[in-house]
């Protein structure tokens, strides 16, 4: 699964030399690139609560335009130095939604995005508890697809229709195999 497809990473989240002062620092974000004023798309869902210019002591000082998006975790996705916003504050967003354009806005080098995930949204928009904002879509993207016991249930007696209504071995193989990972993903024991 492609976490940042089209994107190029320039800086990851961790420890690094400041592009600017040349002095290590923690790297709250990811920084990455398409090209200048390219489309930003969401990476998550939720409801934006931050659309316009970070000013000192907001939490989002030295970020310029920063869209942030509240997720369904309660987590804040952070959208930084943008050219543009697309987007208003109390409006809900679908995951893949124009949020804004890559811009060069506030304290940078050069046209990039920072994507910052904090773990709370208040107070100063979560400033400070930040969180590895690769790590954090792989968790949120594997909790989508999560099967419960409940799904399973639902699930198997299409799959077990599927079956009885085939006569050729190979697709019975294949039901029954899909039956039983479906069983195993939602910690049922297999038939």
């Amino acid at each position: 699964m492609e976490i940042f497809p089209g994107y190029r990473i320039t800086s990851p989240y961790g420890m690094r030399l400041d592009p600017i002062t040349g002095v290590p620092s923690f790297h709250t974000g990811i920084d990455m690139v398409k090209f200048h004023r390219a489309p930003i798309f969401a990476f998550a869902a939720g409801e934006v609560v931050h659309a316009r210019e970070g000013v000192t002591g907001s939490g989002f000082g030295g970020f310029g335009n920063v869209v942030a998006v509240k997720d369904e975790r309660g987590a804040l996705q952070c959208y930084a130095h943008l050219d543009s916003i697309s987007v208003k504050v109390g409006q809900k967003i679908a995951e893949g939604l124009e949020i804004g354009k890559q811009g060069m806005t506030g304290r940078v080098t050069g046209s990039h995005l920072h994507y910052e995930v904090r773990k709370t949204s208040s107070p100063s928009y979560g400033f400070g508890t930040h969180t590895d904002p690769y790590q954090y879509l792989l968790e949120l993207g594997e909790e989508e697809y999560k099967v419960t016991a409940e799904d399973a249930k639902k699930i198997i007696p299409f799959l077990s229709a599927a079956y009885e209504a085939t006569n050729s071995k190979e697709a019975r193989a294949e039901f029954n195999r899909l039956a039983n990972e479906v069983r195993k993903v939602a910690g049922l024991p297999p038939e």
